[in-house]
């Protein structure tokens, strides 16, 4: 909200603001509000009113007489900023530093909320680079998986801002989520170069996954398409499904057309030596083929398996419908006390 303007002259510019006191509701809802270059009402933003407290009530917090005040945001507000600017007025009034109590923030818990999403975003990227080196003892194709992620990440974030997508809890946990279905991508094809001796070699075996990484990917934003329409049931899920669906087409550009100009190498450095890089890849493969033998042993039951693996997420999140909403746990006790009509609010107020 502008609080004055310019005046233009010939020797500078001379600055204009005004210092007064708004007297009636309707002068603040008429203040006008900077949006692109055009000025509009406040009152096309947001709805200002003010409720006259009537003679007989009462209003304590604490045991102390007090007023209450409610800012709710528009739709498209920014909580946690319209939190930290109403923060910062009251602690700029002297009269007021001690005097006010919060009784609930939601741009505080959306705060803490996106910094446990950042905070679970970098724990699953760094997992990721953890795990990266047991299978691929290469220097230079390490350092391009996370680099491509990254770059993956970014991509994202990039495109869900050109569809007025903002970077809330819901997209943030898409974007985490699907960094394991994205990575998939880049370790088929550091796979499938891993043992190419020449570049001929290198560039049939890459020609020959690429149609793999194409129908897994299509089959993957497929299979998102009926999480898009069911946000009345599970809040957010819809702009989750939206984020890991751009994570997975970003993924498809990035590692079909950009990933295997970078990927050839003759011979690189290792990461950690080669005698126990050997053994961890063949204690894995160990296990690998251990496991499928008994799930081919055990045929019938690791069908029965799977068939209740696949219906146990359904039964989750649509009949249970959990979802990532902020959880408005309030430290407040709200009670009513009903008095007879004779009774005077001086006589309450005293006992």
């Amino acid at each position: 909200i502008n609080a004055g303007s310019v005046l233009p002259t010939s020797a500078c510019d001379v600055p204009v603001s005004f210092n007064t006191k708004m007297h009636k509701i309707d002068v603040l809802s008429l203040l006008p509000v900077n949006n692109d270059n055009s000025f509009i009402p406040l009152s096309a933003f947001s709805s200002v009113s003010k409720k006259i407290r009537k003679d007989n009530e009462i209003v304590r917090l604490d045991g102390k007489e007090c007023v209450t005040l409610s800012v709710k945001t528009a739709s498209l507000g920014n909580s946690i900023s319209i939190s930290s600017q109403c923060i910062k007025i009251l602690n700029s009034k002297n009269n007021l530093k001690n005097s006010f109590i919060v009784l609930y923030d939601t741009g505080q818990e959306l705060k803490s909320l996106l910094l446990q999403t950042f905070k679970a975003l970098f724990i699953s990227l760094f997992s990721i680079i953890l795990i990266v080196p047991l299978f691929f003892n290469s220097v230079k194709k390490v350092i391009l998986i996370i680099g491509f992620l990254l770059l993956n990440v970014s991509w994202s974030i990039g495109f869900m801002k050109m569809f007025s997508i903002t970077l809330n809890q819901n997209s943030l946990s898409g974007i985490t989520i699907a960094l394991g279905l994205v990575s998939d991508s880049f370790f088929i094809l550091v796979n499938a170069s891993s043992d190419a001796d020449s570049y001929f070699v290198f560039q049939k075996q890459i020609k020959s996954v690429i149609p793999q990484i194409i129908s897994s990917s299509v089959t993957t934003i497929l299979v998102l398409i009926p999480l898009y329409f069911l946000d009345s049931q599970i809040p957010g899920i819809k702009i989750i499904s939206i984020s890991i669906g751009f994570m997975i087409i970003c993924s498809l550009i990035l590692s079909v057309i950009f990933f295997p100009v970078f990927l050839y190498e003759k011979s690189s450095a290792k990461i950690i030596p080669e005698c126990f890089f050997s053994f961890i890849e063949k204690n894995i493969n160990r296990i690998s083929v251990s496991s499928s033998l008994i799930s081919i042993r055990f045929c019938n039951l690791s069908k029965i398996l799977y068939l209740l693996f696949s219906i146990i997420p359904l039964i989750i999140f649509v009949f249970i419908g959990k979802n990532l909403n902020v959880d408005k746990n309030l430290n407040v006790l709200f009670c009513s006390v009903e008095f007879n009509t004779d009774v005077t609010a001086e006589y309450i107020d005293n006992s």
